[in-house]
């Protein structure tokens, strides 16, 4: 059974009505996404199962977060500070079930790190997601300097169960495969609010626990495909960034380092508060990128104004003659760093956020305005003509293919990127807005000559990335496939 496919048929039941009864004195949920057949049918396969346990008879301890009354936003502290704490946030739960570091990561002084002592993070535990995407965990394989902010819990394994050793990365290859995703998903992924699970409902996972040496045989088996889908991965990331290389490297421009720690900077108050004080828009970094590139023979230098970015909004007259209909609704999550749109959401308009608003065309530049997914910049295809996106992107209107080609490998450069980055504004949900973007941000167009050396080039390094992705993400999937066939054979 596809993992992906049965998500999605959860998510359409509205679609194909499905029938359930619950028992009052089990307690049990009132939702039809809880009495899924699929997933039910996957309980009744570990359940028969000798191996079976609930999570809560091999678990040490389940820990929270701190409570959002235990940490503020001002509590953070820079990364340079002595003795400063990585902050795990849910952003830091790789897709893949390991632990990755961001452009927002968050850190507390060692003091603050003490007074939260209850969760801070050890070798060998299983950070897991309780509200959000309740879809990931990840293990913390070495010694790492860590806590949690709220949103995400520890689950810290006894040793061994009934003389059976616990190996740690076992039981999170099963927490992250299908049969451990879909009862999270099942127990607290469609709830009214924000998805979300308490440690009891963690606690009630139905695992399974084969012999060490079969848990260790079974590691075996998958770590050849786990490696091979490793390389994958790294030649993927690779191929990004010679993408992003690709502008700085047929203009020639090398930027210098970023500052790691502080810049001085001074700010005139005679003119009142009509200037941000903020050190990123005072950045010499920033200035510095400006500079090189007004210096450049090899470019014209272009305001964001100087694009055709659409604005336009759905008013409420139009709500009323289109309501009706359905509409594919594109969303930042729903685009990838690729240039691609994947999993976007289809339904009628009035069941829509007030946020999609925008209506798209083929060959739109769709550029996220949130700080850290500004990279994932996409080109729209045929079938997303005419469709709604939210008003979280720069919609950009280029010429034709070639052009939008063009624009896209630019805004991925550093040239752009950095500039996005230095210009962002908000503290709680940092962001380029469209007035910055049309008004600060430069950008540089090459020479005809060199535009189609670049087309060229952003065509060929694309499609590289999405073969590795793609054979990446098969050796990934043949791994979990081996790992839960050889579970249920142990």
């Amino acid at each position: 059974m596809d993992i992906e496919q049965t998500l999605k048929d959860i998510k359409l039941l509205k679609k194909e009505p499905l029938c359930f009864t619950f028992d009052y004195a089990l307690h049990e949920k009132i939702s039809a996404h809880y009495y899924n057949p699929a997933v039910i049918d996957i309980i009744r396969k570990l359940e028969s199962s000798p191996a079976k346990l609930p999570l809560n008879s091999i678990k040490k301890e389940i820990i929270s977060g701190p409570w959002g009354f235990q940490l503020h936003i001002t509590e953070y502290v820079p990364e340079y500070l002595p003795g400063s704490v990585w902050l795990l946030q849910i952003s830091n739960l790789g897709e893949f079930g390991n632990i990755i570091k961001t452009k927002r990561n968050k850190f507390i002084s060692k003091e603050k790190n003490e007074e939260l002592r209850s969760s801070r993070v050890r070798k060998g535990d299983i950070i897991i997601a309780k509200t959000g995407a309740i879809n990931r965990c990840a293990l913390i394989e070495d010694e790492v300097n860590a806590n949690l902010n709220q949103a995400l819990g520890i689950i810290r394994l006894k040793k061994e169960y009934n003389q059976i050793r616990i190996i740690p990365k076992f039981i999170h290859e099963f927490l992250n495969s299908k049969y451990g995703v879909l009862q999270l998903m099942r127990i607290g992924g469609y709830r009214a609010g924000q998805s979300g699970l308490s440690l009891e409902e963690i606690g009630s996972i139905i695992l399974l626990l084969p012999t060490e040496k079969e848990q260790l045989k079974i590691l075996d088996e998958t770590k050849q495909l786990k490696e091979i889908a490793g390389r994958n991965l790294k030649d993927y990331r690779k191929k990004i960034n010679e993408i992003k290389e690709i502008v700085p490297k047929k203009l020639k421009i090398k930027l210098s380092d970023e500052p790691k720690k502080e810049e001085i900077f001074s700010c005139n108050f005679l003119d009142g508060l009509k200037n941000r004080i903020d050190c990123y828009s005072h950045s010499t970094y920033c200035q510095d990128i400006v500079k090189k590139l007004k210096k450049s023979q090899e470019i014209k230098l272009i305001n964001g104004r100087d694009l055709d970015i659409i604005e336009d909004r759905i008013g409420r007259k139009e709500l009323e003659e289109i309501k009706a209909q359905e509409f594919k609704y594109i969303e930042v999550k729903h685009t990838t760093e690729l240039g691609t749109i994947k999993g976007c959401k289809e339904d009628i308009l009035f069941n829509l956020p007030t946020r999609a608003r925008q209506i798209i065309k083929t060959n739109d530049i769709l550029l996220p305005r949130p700080i850290g997914s500004t990279e994932q910049i996409a080109i729209v295809p045929e079938k997303y003509n005419g469709q709604l996106c939210s008003t979280g992107f720069v919609v950009i209107r280029p010429e034709n293919y070639d052009n939008a080609i063009l624009l896209w490998c630019i805004l991925k450069s550093d040239l752009v990127q950095k500039q996005l980055f230095y210009l962002q504004s908000g503290s709680v949900q940092p962001e380029i807005t469209p007035t910055n973007f049309k008004e600060k941000v430069f950008i540089p167009i090459p020479k005809e000559e060199i535009q189609k050396e670049i087309i060229k080039k952003t065509r060929e390094k694309t499609e590289q990335a999405k073969y590795f992705l793609e054979e990446y993400k098969n050796n990934r999937q043949k791994a979990k496939q081996v790992f839960l066939d050889m579970v249920l054979k142990s």
